[in-house]
């Protein structure tokens, strides 16, 4: 799933939100006159700004992005597997045995006989 199929999932999520909430708040009573902060939450809830609501989702669909990158990366460092083709590397080879650090060692250099340091 990419990020911007999660950015939408997330959108949609949180307009669903919304419209449980403002039916929600229908049964609610409350003043619509009144200023006191419940009132006016009840009345926010009921008819909830488009712009507020727009805002609210975008904020959310981009920390799901954000999430699922995250995600990604921790799975790609968890599985050792790095998601860079052959197409990274200029001469199209992938990469070089210069990244990998001294032969068996798996990237991590030796120093001395092996001890701590």
């Amino acid at each position: 799933m990419g990020s911007s199929a999660v950015r939408d999932e997330a959108e949609k999520l949180v307009s669903e939100v919304f419209a449980a909430a403002a039916r929600a708040a229908r049964d609610v009573p409350g003043d619509p006159g009144c200023r006191c902060p419940v009132c006016r939450t009840v009345e926010a809830v009921r008819a909830p700004d488009p712009a507020v609501a727009s805002r609210v989702a975008g904020a959310v669909g981009d920390v799901a992005s954000g999430v699922a990158g995250l995600l990604r990366s921790l799975s790609d460092l968890a599985t050792d597997t790095p998601r860079h083709t052959a197409d990274d590397e200029p001469d199209g080879t992938g990469p070089s045995a210069e990244h990998d650090g001294p032969a068996g060692t798996g990237g991590a250099e030796q120093k001395g006989d092996g001890g701590c340091h």
